[in-house]
C-alpha cells in the first residue's frame, strides 16, 4: 500500500469527517465521490499532510507520519505527493517549462535533469512548442495537463487530484483523462475527488464520501 489512514476525524465547527479509513494500493486510480461539502477536499488535504487531523493515523510508503516535525512533511510532501486542483495554480510570470520544474528548483535538485525530464513529458503531449510560452498564452485544457506535468515532475508515488476536470469543457476532459491513465500507467498512484461521472469511469475502485463518512 502507498498510503494508509485508519481513524481519520476532523472537526471545524462541527465534524467534517469522522472514522476515515482509507488504503490505496500502489499503482491504483482510486475516485472519491460523494456531494458538495462531504468532506472531499478535506480528506485530501489531510492525505496530502497540508492539513492537520484531530486524531488517527497515516502511513505514506508503509511509515507512520506520527510526531514528524513540519520540515520533515514538507519533505514528505515535496517528494512523495504529487498536487492537481481545479485551478491550476501555474504562475504567470514563468513559461510553461519553469512552472513544470519549479517543484524540482524548490527541493533544489538539477536543473538540466528536470528540464529534460520536462520536455520529455511535452513531447508526449504533443506540446513541445510551447515550452518557452508564457502560460497567459495557453488554454485551460492546456493549463491543466501542465499542471499535471507539474505535479509528476518530482516522480511522486502518489498523486492527488481535486475535481480536475471541474473547469474543462469534453474535449479539455478527454484528454486530461487520457493524461491521467498514461501517467498511471508509468507508475502514478492517484485518488481523485470529483462530481464527473466521466472521472469515474476510469477508475480501479470508487469511494463514496458521505456527511463524512465513508460508505
Amino acid at each position: 500500500m502507498i498510503l494508509e489512514a485508519y481513524g481519520i476525524r476532523k472537526s471545524f465547527d462541527r465534524d467534517v469527517l469522522s472514522d476515515i479509513d482509507i488504503k490505496l494500493k500502489t499503482g491504483s486510480i482510486t475516485v472519491l465521490i460523494g456531494p458538495s461539502g462531504a468532506g472531499k477536499s478535506t480528506l485530501l488535504a489531510i492525505l496530502g499532510l497540508i492539513l492537520k487531523y484531530d486524531s488517527g493515523t497515516i502511513k505514506i510508503l508503509g511509515k507512520s507520519i506520527e510526531n514528524l516535525s513540519d520540515n520533515r512533511l514538507s519533505d514528505i510532501r515535496n517528494r512523495h505527493i504529487g498536487f492537481l486542483f481545479q485551478s491550476h495554480y501555474l504562475m504567470k510570470s514563468f513559461s510553461v517549462m519553469e512552472n513544470i520544474i519549479m517543484p524540482a528548483m524548490i527541493a533544489r535538485l538539477n536543473r538540466n535533469d528536470a528540464s529534460k525530464r520536462a520536455k520529455k513529458f511535452l513531447e508526449r503531449l504533443g506540446l513541445s512548442d510551447i515550452g518557452d510560452r508564457r502560460v497567459e498564452t495557453l488554454s485551460g485544457g492546456e493549463s491543466q495537463r501542465i499542471s499535471l506535468l507539474r505535479a509528476m515532475i518530482m516522480r511522486p508515488e502518489l498523486i492527488l487530484a481535486d475535481e480536475p476536470t471541474g473547469n474543462l469543457d469534453s474535449l479539455s476532459c478527454n484528454q486530461l483523462l487520457s493524461l491521467i491513465k498514461w501517467a498511471n500507467k508509468a507508475g502514478e498512484t492517484f485518488l481523485i475527488a470529483t462530481h464527473d461521472k466521466n472521472v469515474a469511469s476510469i477508475a480501479d475502485e470508487v469511494l463514496t464520501l458521505k456527511d463524512g463518512k465513508l460508505i
